[in-house]
């Protein structure tokens, strides 16, 4: 097989984390059908040495209309490189995860909610004046998969994003502002027009600053900044969507509607002038993230038993909460994982390992 370790193919940024060193677990992204474990497994040799090991995988786009014989060659890839080491997909809804079982890659429904941190996320009280408040936001890339025309009939959205590894911001800057001229966008409007990276206690402050969250892509992964929503307090409007997102929308402050402008912009209305309390909104999503917590810390430990023969791998879920916000550019996820890996002999209890 040809082994695929050209620079220009290695991934620019990915998310990999080491969550115990004996027997070594580690959790990290699946790009595109890409693993990046096998990125790292080429420059780390210490995680290829580790004499067994059980490694997360993570998709950061869904798999229904991906083909996965892609992840079936990757996995094999991996395989070769470490034999003795087994893998275990955690996909975001259970009809993902019926798909990947069926490549013979072992896969449990671990939804990208239960990964964010209910410590950095949580509703603040509204100190803001009324000309600085906005009836929707929406944390999404400035990328045509996002649909932001979709928000074009509400009055002065307030947009957050991250900068795009695949397109020029500034050029898809301009064409939403074209789609949407009254907007806020965040990480321009306070830096003189220039892109400026917000830290996530000003995101946070400024979901505070909103009444509605917005999901309006078709298909993606679970969509982060939707978890983020609920734990700071915020209803949601969203539109039907593949990603599995919707594992959380069974409530009444959650609303699903057509890919339509004015029943986006009716929903954001409709739930705004609810005053929904806040704190019984985040009380509700952080009940069922507890509850889906628990039965993945419990695949994991099953895994464990099965696979490694050992006991339990984690004891508590506290090494995978914020696991997907550890996104870096590759050298500095090499440096990361050596620096880890130099100091696990004291760093095992700190990781969550028995």
């Amino acid at each position: 097989m040809e082994q695929r370790s050209a620079k220009a193919d290695k991934p620019g940024w990915l998310a990999f984390t080491v969550l115990r060193s004996d027997p070594l677990v580690t959790f990290s992204t699946i790009d595109t059908g890409r693993i990046c474990l096998n990125t790292i497994l080429e420059e780390v040799p210490a995680i290829a040495e580790a004499p067994k090991a059980l490694h997360l995988l993570r998709p950061t786009w869904h798999f229904e209309r991906t083909d996965t014989i892609e992840l079936a060659r990757e996995i094999t890839r991996a395989r070769a490189l470490v034999p003795r080491h087994h893998f275990l997909f955690l996909a975001n809804y259970d009809w993902e995860a019926s798909l990947v079982a069926r490549t013979g890659i072992p896969a449990i429904t671990a939804n990208d909610g239960i990964f964010s941190d209910g410590s950095i996320w949580h509703p603040l009280a509204h100190s803001a004046p009324a000309s600085e408040q906005h009836g929707a936001v929406y944390n999404a890339r400035l990328e045509p998969v996002k649909r932001h025309e979709l928000a074009r009939s509400i009055s002065r959205p307030l947009l957050i994003y991250a900068k795009s590894v695949e397109t020029d911001t500034d050029a898809d800057m301009n064409r939403v502002r074209s789609i949407l001229p009254d907007a806020i966008f965040a990480n321009h409007h306070f830096s003189g027009d220039r892109y400026q990276i917000l830290d996530r206690k000003e995101v946070n402050r400024l979901y505070s600053l909103a009444r509605v969250g917005l999901a309006l892509s078709a298909e993606e992964g679970a969509m982060r900044a939707s978890s983020e929503y609920l734990l700071a307090g915020l209803p949601i409007v969203s539109t039907h969507s593949i990603g599995g997102r919707d594992r959380y929308y069974g409530f009444p402050f959650v609303q699903i509607v057509p890919e339509d402008p004015a029943a986006v912009a009716a929903a954001v209305t409709m739930l705004g002038e609810r005053h929904f309390d806040r704190h019984r909104i985040r009380n509700a999503f952080l009940q069922v993230q507890a509850f889906d917590r628990h039965n993945v810390l419990a695949a994991i430990n099953r895994a464990g038993r099965t696979l490694l023969e050992t006991g339990p791998l984690l004891t508590d879920f506290t090494p995978l909460v914020d696991a997907m916000g550890l996104f870096m550019p590759l050298d500095n996820c090499i440096s990361r994982t050596r620096f880890l890996l130099a100091n696990q002999k004291h760093a095992d209890e700190d990781l969550g390992g028995a």
